[in-house]
């Protein structure tokens, strides 16, 4: 596509321009930002699309632009996970002679198509006790992220929230945002069984952790179950289980990752 001044895309709305340290930028984008647009190469758009899915903002890659935009059209594209018309679209708006305004039409025509498939790429979504007794926490946490990172995973911890909302607004907008839940029910308090139940009545994977000689408080065999001896037993269940999920469809990746 030929390079055109970026108030040519606009129709509507406000042009913004982030001046300041990259990292400070690419924060900014996604903080401001409902909906982005996926186009063009380079791994900074890749960071972008990542900040994004922790953010749980949702994206529309545009496969023409090539880069980053590709692998993510060809992770979201799935059976059963959105409207072929949708994706025809997409594949129609090839860089030769296309406007930019036709392509700015056609996204903001395909934002409820997509807003389903790009919530949760990539997102864990932890409910987990913080409380003094749960002595293995920290352990845990770094378990978990261990597994998750070499899968293209990116962990939500439910502590780590700045949001100027009801916490319970925010826990259960972030569990909508997420691909899968995982569950620690050692030293479990009554949020951590309420998180995980929300979740499965969302339809997310479930996975329960729970530590050799503790009982949960009450029946969970119908949920997947790790009982985990030490960390790295711990890294290597939720690991196998998460690559799994993956093989299966039934969380998505980030693209491009290993899946080691």
């Amino acid at each position: 596509m030929a390079e055109v001044p970026l108030d040519d895309f606009v129709q509507h709305g406000t042009v913004v321009r982030i001046d300041g340290p990259l990292e400070r930028r690419r924060e900014a984008m996604v903080q401001d930002a409902d909906l982005l647009i996926v186009m063009g190469v380079g791994r900074g758009i890749s960071e972008i699309v990542r900040l994004a899915a922790v953010r749980g903002r949702f994206v529309i890659p545009i496969p023409c632009a090539g880069g980053p935009a590709v692998d993510l059209h060809s992770a979201l594209v799935r059976p059963g996970y959105g409207d072929e018309s949708a994706d025809t679209a997409l594949r129609t708006l090839t860089g030769a002679g296309v406007a930019p305004a036709e392509v700015a039409r056609a996204c903001v025509s395909l934002v409820d198509a997509f807003r389903n498939r790009t919530v949760g790429l990539g997102r864990v979504f932890l409910a987990m006790p913080f409380v003094e007794a749960f002595t293995e926490r920290e352990a845990a946490v770094n378990a978990l992220e261990r597994a998750c990172r070499p899968l293209g995973l990116v962990v939500d911890i439910a502590r780590a929230t700045t949001a100027q909302r009801p916490v319970i607004t925010e826990i259960t907008m972030r569990i909508q945002q997420s691909a899968v839940v995982v569950a620690f029910l050692d030293q479990a308090r009554p949020n951590v069984y309420f998180e995980a139940g929300y979740g499965a009545g969302l339809g997310k994977p479930i996975i329960l952790c729970i530590k050799e000689g503790t009982d949960p408080a009450f029946d969970v065999q119908a949920f997947e179950q790790v009982r985990w001896r030490d960390a790295e037993d711990l890294e290597n269940q939720l690991h196998a289980r998460l690559k799994i999920l993956i093989a299966e469809r039934l969380i998505v990746a980030w693209p491009g990752e290993p899946t080691a």
